[in-house]
């Protein structure tokens, strides 16, 4: 995924407004109906990494990556969220967004330790970014 916001339009019967983002993709229809893929994505950003414990088979255990391909084709306008759920739920109040223990993720542990509090803020601000822009 680039880390450049690009835009494609494309003109015919429908109007089709493509924004795509490191973090999600946006295809706007020009519909009343939203679709959402919240947890389609599996991404997580190279500087939280070495406070990840879980390894790529144990996120995919809890992510829904087919998600996304569900949704790309109906008539809708389509959000699509490229990061993985341990990194920022978006299903979640802004303060549980962020797995802070292994209750809030089915049990599993999610970080090493305690995240920098500059990285949880850096995590909560995208949280109000994507909110703002797709909600």
């Amino acid at each position: 995924m680039p880390n450049d916001i690009y835009i494609e339009r494309s003109y015919g019967l429908l109007f089709v407004f493509k924004l795509v983002m490191k973090d999600f993709t946006i295809v706007n229809r020009n519909t009343p109906i939203l679709a959402f893929a919240l947890h389609d994505g599996h991404e997580i950003d190279d500087a939280l990494r070495p406070y990840l414990l879980l390894d790529e088979q144990g996120r995919a255990r809890e992510e829904d990556p087919y998600t996304g391909y569900m949704i790309s084709e109906l008539p809708v306008t389509t959000i699509l969220v490229h990061g993985s759920r341990f990194q920022l739920d978006l299903n979640r109040t802004k303060e549980k967004s962020v797995y802070a223990k292994p209750e809030d993720a089915w049990g599993l542990k999610v970080w090493n330790g305690l995240l920098p509090h500059l990285f949880r803020s850096c995590i909560y601000a995208m949280n109000s970014f994507i909110r703002q822009y797709c909600c």
